[in-house]
């Protein structure tokens, strides 16, 4: 019901004009978005490893969208344009999003973890995550609990019953990760996903494709050292991820910083005042805070949004309007 009740409202916003007046009040804002992965119609999922993704049919449905309503830039600050940014460098962003954009003309930021430069683009979160969308059906110990997973509702609970457990004691990454490999190996979980899929989606960037997307003209920038939670991370180790960060900082073309899940409780004070003392001019989060901050830029996810109303209710600020409206 209230899915229906918010689609008749964005609906009505669109052809009353409402929408154009927010774009308006909003004009001398910047609108800042955040993707991460484009996969192919055939293989989109519910699955959990899918959850920041988008189709690529939704995906050219928003940036038709985007390109009709703003300038695109990679440059901060600039009224009435978009910045589109990719977190993670897996390889739908080169043979994708990248091929999109120089068809269309369009510089992208594409924030990648600096391990990549180190051969090293297998990020823990996602082989978890992959784990958990393609192990067979049954009955597992996780983190001292007993699993059973029967059902596409019961992975998405087991990875959010996880990602808790990890953020309340990140120490057990490492044998979370072990407990998994002996219980069901990563080469039989692999088996079950399609090549091509598994493709696009698992396989980091590497250095060459790193290079070619910098040939095309898009944007690399930093993404952390091996997507840690770093506002779970001990100083030193803190000091190390970002040390680790330095070696590679020639290998990139631009001086930004994205947070590694970039939510309100990833990003500490401590990761902020570190990624200023480390000289990078501005870092983005995933939150859409009302910070003035520039090592705390507010990015929005126009998730797989697939309704041009909605679309453009996010867009225009009209949907934050709302729930601000609708919670106070």
């Amino acid at each position: 019901m209230k899915r229906l009740i918010l689609k008749i409202i964005y609906v009505t916003a669109y052809y009353s004009c409402l929408l154009n007046f927010f774009y308006f009040l909003n004009r001398k804002k910047q609108v800042i978005l955040s993707y991460h992965n484009i996969i192919p119609d055939q293989h989109f999922s519910n699955l959990p490893h899918l959850g920041v993704s988008s189709s690529t049919s939704v995906f050219y449905k928003q940036l038709e969208i985007i390109l009709k309503r703003f300038k695109t830039t990679t440059t901060i600050g600039i009224p009435a344009s978009c910045m589109i940014t990719f977190d993670d460098g897996y390889r739908n962003n080169l043979k994708i999003a990248a091929s999109v954009f120089k068809q269309k003309g369009i510089q992208g930021v594409f924030f990648v973890p600096a391990c990549y430069f180190n051969e090293e683009n297998k990020l823990w979160v996602d082989r978890i995550l992959m784990w958990v969308s393609y192990v067979p059906k049954g009955t597992y110990n996780i983190l001292g609990n007993s699993f059973l997973i029967d059902s596409l509702q019961s992975r998405h609970e087991l990875w959010q019953n996880i990602y808790k457990q990890l953020m309340k004691n990140y120490s057990l990454v490492n044998s979370l990760y072990d407990s998994l490999i002996i219980q069901c190996s990563f080469a039989k979980i692999k088996s079950k996903v399609d090549p091509d899929l598994y493709d696009l989606r698992f396989e980091g960037l590497s250095i060459k494709e790193l290079t070619e997307m910098k040939d095309m003209g898009q944007l690399l920038a930093c993404h952390s050292f091996k997507h840690d939670v770093l506002s779970k991370l001990n100083r030193i180790d803190l000091e190390n991820d970002f040390n680790a960060c330095d070696d590679f900082r020639h290998m990139y073309n631009s001086n930004y910083y994205a947070y590694p899940f970039g939510g309100n409780t990833e990003v500490s004070a401590d990761v902020i005042s570190m990624c200023k003392k480390y000289g990078y001019s501005a870092a983005f989060s995933n939150f859409d805070s009302n910070t003035n901050n520039k090592h705390y830029i507010a990015r929005i996810s126009l998730d797989n949004l697939n309704s041009k109303y909605h679309i453009e209710a996010r867009l225009s600020g009209f949907e934050k309007f709302l729930k601000h409206f609708l919670i106070t």
